[in-house]
């Protein structure tokens, strides 16, 4: 160092200078995460949403959240149209389901799943209580989505929560022989899901998508998620598969229990003695393959040695080397672990095999591997109601009323032969692609479907909601009533989630004709329905088209008190005012309307008028004023009742010029006006 630079020594930056150089990184990617929400890139994974067209006050299942799990997909695995009111209401009993495509309803209609059959039986025993039993299962998930979406739930203030989970522990999304695996980390899996919801991370993945290659075309979901298409017991891969489970279990239950919510957790079923081995190579001690496990337990049921043949089967579904069938060692954790939380557990397995015959669950309760037909799904229901009803979980304020029998339950079942076909063609192209049969053969179940009838006809339908419009007007048409009935009990039993398909409904019979004739019909099938806000607005409906102005404005009033921020109610209460002349209580509610949607044009025009009815001609000016600006096209009426305000408020001249504009749209009256007032 020479003389000046001792003179002189460099001086140390300042801290400050370093932080800020730290932070210049930090701020550049937050400003660009900021940068790619405000131009809405990538997809909002909120769990529950509030959807355009969605029923107001209603939160929704958001099926943007598979993506998160999925990456490239086609189309979603969470249910449309699940939902559940924002706003909690003292008298509400909140259920949310959890698990996979069992709990989910596979391969039916919602109606048919066992948090259906559920709903039906408490809202028959609480008929005071606003009953919502939320299914937020989904075909191919697994373990780390139930663990990740908890906290959401929670945050909900369930009552209850049910869970039937464990068969999707490989193969579905993020298993470790999922072809979604990333690898058998539960730690590194679960910082992976966080960083999902980062706009920044999703560019990156879609970058990285891009850049690969295909993962090709698959018949249905279940060939799509096989990655590792051979699993042997005791291997790496089958002892992740374990060990995921039983960690993202215990977080589930541990999360639960610090909530305080009551959590019941069923042990898993699977068909036995119906359903042959997909793989059969691994052996077992005695040199046996899946296969020659399975056909040494039929033959042992022919010669009545049932003991025996059950662990023979069972041993076929341990060495079948596609695991979709959970393992044992699941329902032995599911037992274990529930018994450490001190979680209430539901026995399905047991009960489904004490049911069937041979105490061999098989195709008695199971329509494939794994999925319970229509019988053991509403026994699914009943066992979870038995087990909530034994334990305390259900409403102790009231007296349930008696319980239905399961002929009077199933009897009033919404479902038909609509649901029944869009199941059976599920199958079809479950039961015939792989790996139910080699890989691109041809699909051996197709000549199986045949149309005899119109429902025939259209049930291949992709949206079922559209279908059965068409169907139940084309029972109407026909004549047949009570077929009529059925589809319309399948519309109301979507309440209040879903409205727009009953609409839809109400639409078509009034564009054809039929909806004067048709509402005793579907006002008998309202009555039958659980009274909530949805229900009353469309009875009310029923009496405006009946023209009792007064009953619709008695029972409009009362989903009002249910749910205040409906538009809906307040227009449709609106008109019943002005039909009954009562102007001021008409203003009121379109006044409330507008506040809602200050655009709704339709409701500017009613206030309009009912100010006009009033001497409000001021107002009156104002509102269509409003109207005349923003509408389209050459409508005379609102220039010629703006002119009879202008008229009324003693500015003749505009009042002239209003009614020369409507009489050039061409309305008659207003150019008689014209030539009596306006010479």
């Amino acid at each position: 160092m020479n003389r000046k630079e001792r003179a002189h020594p460099k001086k140390k930056a300042p801290l400050v200078f370093y932080v800020i150089a730290g932070m210049i990184p930090i701020l550049f990617f937050v400003c660009l995460e900021v940068g790619l929400r405000v131009a809405d890139y990538g997809r909002d994974y909120r769990l529950f949403h509030e959807p355009r067209g969605g029923v107001p006050g209603m939160l929704y299942l958001n099926p943007a959240r598979s993506y998160k799990y999925f990456g490239q997909l086609e189309g979603a695995v969470f249910f449309h149209g699940i939902g559940f009111a924002k706003e909690k209401s003292p008298s509400t009993y909140r259920v949310f389901v959890l698990g996979g495509s069992s709990a989910q309803g596979f391969p039916y209609a919602q109606n048919a799943s066992f948090p259906s059959h559920l709903r039906r039986r408490l809202q028959h025993s609480y008929p005071e209580r606003d009953i919502e039993v939320v299914n937020l299962a989904a075909s191919a998930i697994n373990s780390y989505t139930l663990l990740d979406i908890l906290p959401e739930v929670l945050e909900q203030a369930p009552d209850a929560l049910l869970i039937y989970a464990g068969h999707n522990e490989y193969y579905g999304a993020l298993g470790p022989a999922s072809s979604r695996s990333f690898g058998t980390h539960r730690y590194f899996v679960k910082t992976l899901l966080a960083l999902k919801e980062y706009r920044l991370f999703q560019a990156l993945e879609h970058t990285v998508a891009r850049l690969s290659p295909s993962r090709g075309d698959a018949a249905n979901l279940m060939e799509d998620m096989i990655g590792e298409s051979a699993i042997a017991t005791g291997t790496d891969i089958y002892q992740a598969g374990i060990d995921q489970f039983e960690g993202n279990l215990k977080d589930i239950l541990s999360t639960i229990e610090s909530s305080g919510v009551p959590v019941l957790v069923g042990t898993l079923s699977s068909n036995l003695r119906g359903h042959a081995p997909f793989k059969s190579k691994e052996r077992n001690t005695q040199g046996l393959t899946a296969k020659q496990c399975h056909d040494k337990a039929n033959r042992l049921v022919a010669r009545g040695q049932v003991t025996a043949a059950k662990e023979y089967y069972v041993a076929a579904k341990e060495l079948d080397g596609l695991r979709f069938r959970a393992p044992e060692r699941i329902n032995e954790i599911i037992r274990a672990v529930t018994a450490d939380y001190q979680v209430p557990l539901v026995d399905i397995d047991s009960l489904f095999n004490a049911v069937s015959p041979y105490q061999i669950v098989g195709d008695n309760l199971m329509c494939d591997h794994l999925h319970p037909n229509m019988e053991g799904y509403y026994l699914m229901g009943r066992a979870y109601h038995e087990r909530m009803l034994a334990l305390g979980m259900l409403p102790v304020s009231e007296e349930p009323q008696t319980d239905q029998t399961d002929e009077e339950l199933l009897a009033a079942m919404p479902f038909t032969k609509l649901d029944s076909l869009q199941a059976k063609l599920t199958l079809v192209n479950l039961l015939g692609n792989y790996p139910y049969v080699p890989k691109g053969a041809p699909n051996p179940l197709l000549e199986t479907i045949t149309i005899e009838d119109y429902v025939d006809k259209i049930g291949a339908v992709r949206n079922v909601d559209s279908a059965r419009v068409l169907v139940a007007g084309h029972h109407w048409e026909s004549g047949d009533t009570a077929a009529f009935v059925r589809e319309i009990r399948v519309l109301a039993s979507y309440f209040p989630s879903k409205e727009q398909p009953y609409l839809r409904a109400l639409s078509y019979l009034e564009h054809q004709g039929y909806l004067q004739e048709a509402y005793p019909y579907l006002l008998g099938v309202l009555e039958t329905q659980p009274v909530n806000a949805s229900r009353l607005k469309m009875q009310a409906k029923g009496h405006v088209y009946g023209a009792d102005f007064a009953r619709a404005a008695v029972i409009l009033r009362q989903a009002i008190e249910k749910r205040n921020q409906d538009i809906d109610l307040h227009r449709d209460l609106g008109y019943a005012y002005l039909m009954l002349g009562q102007h001021a209580e008409a203003e009121t509610e379109y006044s409330r309307v507008i506040a809602l949607d200050p655009g709704d044009l339709e409701a500017r025009h009613q206030r309009g008028v009912a100010r006009f009815e009033l001497k409000d001609y001021e107002g009156t000016i104002e509102d269509f004023n409003e109207v005349i600006a923003k509408q389209e096209g050459q409508v005379s009426l609102p220039y010629f009742i703006r002119g009879y305000a202008f008229y009324g408020a003693g500015d003749e001249a505009a009042a002239c010029l209003d009614w020369k504009q409507a009489a050039q749209y061409g309305h008659q009256d207003a150019h008689k006006l014209g030539m009596q007032f306006c010479n």
